[in-house]
């Protein structure tokens, strides 16, 4: 199913919960990094940030078929910012 888009939100950063939401009520679920996934190009970050962190997710994403239970699924979330 073709889903709307959707905030991220992260007020503790990338190490802390994650928030993904949509402005309809279709995406709300939550991320929690358990494992961080840190890479940086460049000398001081310069060229490329990216962290990849591994966690939880839980909360919910509806489908054409229904609601989706995310919770107890293990995943990833990306951050990521290149400068040229």
């Amino acid at each position: 199913s073709r889903l709307p888009p959707v905030r991220f939100e992260r007020p503790a950063g990338v190490s802390g919960p994650w928030r993904v939401r949509d402005a309809h009520g279709m995406v709300d679920v939550i991320f929690v990094p358990e494992v961080p996934n840190e890479q940086n190009v460049g000398q001081r970050r310069a060229l490329a940030e990216y962290d990849g962190p591994f966690g939880w997710l839980s909360g919910r994403v509806e489908s054409a078929a229904g609601p989706v239970s995310l919770d107890g699924f293990y995943g990833m979330g990306e951050r990521k910012i290149i400068r040229v």
